[in-house]
């Protein structure tokens, strides 16, 4: 009769440890988003590609990081451009911020995150033939202009900062600061790669184009004082009017 009972609760260990293991694989194997598109259905079709490229452009712009929040009012207010209107804009027009003054955390992160979107999408798409490659090109030459801008603002912010190539949270959690001089290296060489990339664009009101990467090298090369490269990518888009190479633009005059 004791071995009955003991079989009895074998058998009923076994069916509850049996049981545990289905319901802990149950919980997880989750179920896709129903809400979101995971990063290997988004890379796998044309349209897919395209709709992440849209992306480098409302990181930057509908987190309001390069329109009026950070890069043009708390720096204006860095410069004394702009004027203190409450307390918090005083701590910059009186350059007496600090880590913890509003705003400062939102400058570093947001920036960051411009720069993961443009990681993230370049290592997606290495390789990639679901979209012809004079069109994939453009993309990668957009998140490299991004990727170079944002660490332009960064360095010029905040000094040696953390050089991130990649979107591997492993790796990027535990990144330390990248020397300055670095930094701007490869804000150099994402910029040229982006140049060559975007070769024949023309849509200059709503894409980045081989223009847009030829003035940020040149101001990247003035802040490095690096002056004859500067003046050599200037002068590719400047006016002959004014000494450059270019009949696209012209300089606007001082009244304007």
């Amino acid at each position: 009769k004791t071995e009955n009972v003991m079989k009895k609760k074998s058998i009923a260990l076994l069916l509850l440890a049996a049981m545990t293991r289905i319901s802990c694989e149950d919980i997880l194997n989750i179920d896709s988003p129903t809400d979101s598109l995971t990063a290997d259905v988004t890379f796998s079709t044309p349209e897919g590609i395209r709709t992440a490229a849209m992306g480098f452009f409302t990181s930057n712009y509908h987190t309001n990081i390069m329109y009026y929040q950070a890069l043009e009012l708390y720096v204006s207010e860095f410069c004394d451009e702009l004027k203190a209107r409450d307390v918090t804009m005083a701590e910059y027009y009186q350059s007496s911020y600090s880590a913890s003054t509003s705003n400062i955390e939102s400058m570093w992160t947001k920036l960051y995150e411009s720069i993961y979107i443009s990681n993230d999408f370049l290592i997606h798409v290495e390789g990639s033939t679901v979209i012809p490659q004079k069109e994939l090109d453009i993309y990668q030459g957009e998140a490299l202009f991004f990727r170079a801008l944002d660490y332009f603002y960064l360095v010029n912010l905040f000094g040696d900062v953390p050089l991130l190539t990649t979107s591997d949270v492993s790796v990027t959690s535990a990144a330390g600061r990248t020397p300055k001089a670095e930094v701007y290296q490869q804000i150099i060489t994402d910029l040229q790669n982006a140049q060559r990339m975007l070769q024949g664009t023309t849509n200059g009101n709503t894409r980045i184009t081989v223009d847009a990467a030829t003035a940020l090298l040149a101001r990247v090369y003035l802040y490095l004082e690096q002056w004859d490269k500067a003046i050599a990518e200037a002068n590719r888009i400047l006016p002959v009017v004014d000494g450059g190479q270019s009949n696209k633009y012209q300089l606007e005059t001082i009244d304007r």
